[in-house]
């Protein structure tokens, strides 16, 4: 018992760093939701949207993620919660609450800033005031009158009305330590932050260890901190990203845009045209907005949101809650619908396998325990092959045959050998492979 309980401690540690789950990770994929019953959910890795539109299996429920009705002044995306503030002044927040950092105090105000686990407000006054999670000071904020504040991870920053930057709560990297100087735009990431000066360029402290504080030399009229990236938008509409860029987001897409958001892996930007374009890490969909007119978008941690033109909000990507995820280590319960977004019992961290071996491991239940880590290991592997197949069934319906021919090649030579429960059967990428040969033969005789 002793020799596996270390097995599965070792096991633990290497997912807990690998899934990102210590503290300061290095940039990895975030650990997807565990299996339901005999089958396994589809987690597509940057898969275009419309995949989904045809297969609506998005964890979020639906293809157009969750609606939330109300005319909205402003709003804000955080790490696991959001908030918003009404033309009313009145204000809400949604999410998870384990530190407290969705119950809004009374009064009114104009603008909401969703932190890691905290929240920031302004008043009309210009004073500002947090709650929620208060390490390293990250809710207590420093006295006097304010134009504009954002929350990051444990840290804060605000935009005084002489136009110099005041930062507070967590410094260990320097990100609550600001240059001097006057700004108009100040952006707030996971450990660095980013403003721009009132002559058009553009100051970044803290984290630098990807790059993401290195600003390209040009002016600008926006600039959005991310987790280990940094984006900026010129004048003319092109976009400028820079930093780590290990799911593709500094990878802008062709066209012109109107503002920009950088999220933990991934990005959000609004095009001339209004629409919502996202690039980057997808697994969780947080980089797959429905279609239609935006006026705004946000990118949060693992979620992102777009406000449309009658003041309502549409956000997408991770839509988990503790009570969904038993349910379907359990072997069952149904998806969450669109409005469920973010329930308060969420798990601190978004790494359920590995928190569900933890549990077991320190109940003394190590089977169930190596069960679950043994379920990490194997399903980015899995979903990769999945990922593949899934695509590749769709390039066929559009005839796309050469794609489809060559993402089952891979999924089978690469993947295939760690997707060993494929629920459409052991055959599955053979028969396909089959099926594509054989319109590719009617299509050239």
């Amino acid at each position: 018992m002793v020799t596996l309980h270390r097995q599965i401690a070792l096991q633990l540690a290497w997912l807990w760093i690998a899934g990102g789950c210590g503290n300061d990770p290095a940039p990895q994929p975030p650990p997807s939701a565990p299996p339901a019953g005999p089958t396994k959910p589809r987690a597509l890795d940057n898969t275009p949207a419309e995949v989904w539109a045809k297969r609506d299996r998005r964890p979020s429920g639906g293809k157009n993620g969750a609606h939330i009705a109300g005319t909205w002044a402003q709003f804000s995306v955080g790490g696991t919660h959001s908030c918003g503030v009404r033309i009313d002044g009145s204000a809400s927040c949604w999410g998870v609450n384990r530190f407290g950092q969705q119950q809004v105090p009374e009064g009114a105000f104009v603008q909401l800033a969703a932190g890691g686990e905290h929240t920031c407000g302004l008043r009309g006054d210009g004073s500002i005031l947090c709650w929620g999670n208060d390490h390293a000071g990250a809710t207590s904020p420093p006295q006097g009158t304010f134009t504009d504040v954002q929350a990051g991870w444990g840290f804060n920053c605000a935009l005084r009305t002489d136009g110099s930057v005041a930062c507070w709560g967590f410094n260990g990297a320097g990100q609550a330590s600001p240059p001097t100087g006057a700004f108009s735009q100040i952006s707030v990431g996971y450990h660095h932050a980013c403003g721009l000066r009132t002559d058009g360029h553009i100051a970044c402290w803290g984290r630098d260890d990807f790059g993401q504080s290195q600003v390209p030399d040009e002016l600008y009229v926006q600039v959005s901190a991310g987790e280990v990236h940094s984006c900026a938008l010129k004048g003319d509409g092109v976009l400028r990203c820079w930093g780590d860029d290990h799911h593709l987001a500094t990878e802008v897409p062709q066209g012109t845009f109107r503002e920009v958001s950088a999220g933990y892996w991934h990005t959000c930007a609004l095009t001339t045209a209004g629409e919502a374009a996202c690039w980057g890490h997808d697994a969780l969909f947080q980089a797959s907005p429905p279609p239609g007119a935006y006026t705004t978008v946000r990118a949060g941690f693992y979620h992102s949101c777009g406000q449309r033109g009658d003041g309502a909000l549409d956000c997408w990507g991770w839509n988990y809650n503790l009570d969904h995820l038993l349910a379907r280590v359990e072997g069952g319960g149904s998806d969450l619908r669109g409005d469920e977004i973010f329930s308060d019992q969420l798990q601190s961290h978004i790494c359920p396998f590995e928190s569900l071996g933890l549990m077991y491991f320190l109940q003394d239940r190590p089977e169930e325990a190596k069960e679950h880590l043994s379920n990490a290991i194997e399903a980015q592997a899995y979903w990769e092959y999945d990922k593949h197949v899934a695509l590749a069934e769709i390039l066929m319906e559009e005839g796309e045959l050469q794609r489809a021919e060559d993402l089952l090649l891979q999924a089978q030579e690469k993947y295939g050998p760690q997707a060993t429960e494929d629920p459409g059967g052991a055959g599955r990428v053979s028969d396909l492979l089959d099926r594509v040969r054989d319109l590719q033969r009617q299509a050239d005789p």
